[in-house]
């Protein structure tokens, strides 16, 4: 299948910096003053109770293989399901990250045309965060953040709201940045055993929780500096 490609938004390149050992993004021409957190560090240094718990249960080297396994494999299913929606000829690929491919281009060749953006690269002063999406696209005719997922099982839906979350961010940045509203979230998931699953959701009903979410880590930030210079005084 080939793909349309519609060019909305003209972006301006983002720098990535390393602000008190957390990711953050500057735009082209301002100082480190004004950089913001990504998306994903925002969601994530909220929700680590679960990952220590697991590392613990697991063993450190055992949580490190399986994460650098998880995080390779990934960005190999992801390569190959942006060439395809980009028309461009396909990386070659392990049987495993193929199967898993398979399973995401099925679904991309169904429900997905007119195509917005890939990977694109966004900042928002109004959320304060910045951060790449996956895919802006329509989604059987409606305009849709599409977020490709890998995993070894699938997941329950309760599991992944910070999914949610992340892709309500990126289409309410979008917007910002000089695109058409977007108000439909669509995550896509492919599993190890060829399996896939897709859950849709509206960026209206969960804007709100990433609001909430950047407001706790700016909080915990600023909490964190403020002991670490109250110590430094002492």
């Amino acid at each position: 299948m080939t793909f349309n490609h519609v060019k909305k938004v003209e972006l301006k390149p983002l720098e990535r910096v390393e602000v008190h050992g957390v990711r953050h993004y500057l735009s082209e021409g301002t100082d480190l003053q004004q950089a913001v957190p990504s998306v994903t560090t925002v969601l994530s240094s909220l929700n680590t109770k679960w990952l220590e718990q697991w590392k613990s249960r697991v063993g450190h080297k055992e949580a490190e293989r399986v994460s650098h396994h998880a995080s390779t494999q990934g960005t190999l299913v992801h390569e190959a399901i942006e060439a395809h929606c980009g028309n461009q000829p396909l990386p070659s690929m392990m049987p495993l990250v193929q199967l898993m491919f398979k399973s995401l281009q099925r679904i991309a060749d169904t429900h997905i045309n007119n195509i917005h953006m890939i990977e694109g690269q966004m900042l928002s002063r109004h959320l304060r965060v910045a951060g790449t999406v996956d895919m802006i696209a329509e989604w059987d005719g409606i305009l849709s953040v599409i977020d490709w997922k890998t995993s070894g099982k699938p997941k329950k839906e309760e599991w992944v709201h910070d999914y949610f979350k992340q892709e309500a961010a990126y289409a309410v940045m979008y917007e910002e940045n000089g695109g058409p509203p977007v108000s439909q979230l669509v995550t896509a998931i492919t599993c190890s055993d060829g399996s896939s699953q897709v859950f849709i959701q509206k960026r209206d009903d969960w804007i709100g929780g990433f609001i909430e979410a950047r407001d706790a880590f700016e909080q915990h930030i600023m909490t964190t500096t403020l002991n670490t210079e109250a110590g430094i005084a002492l």
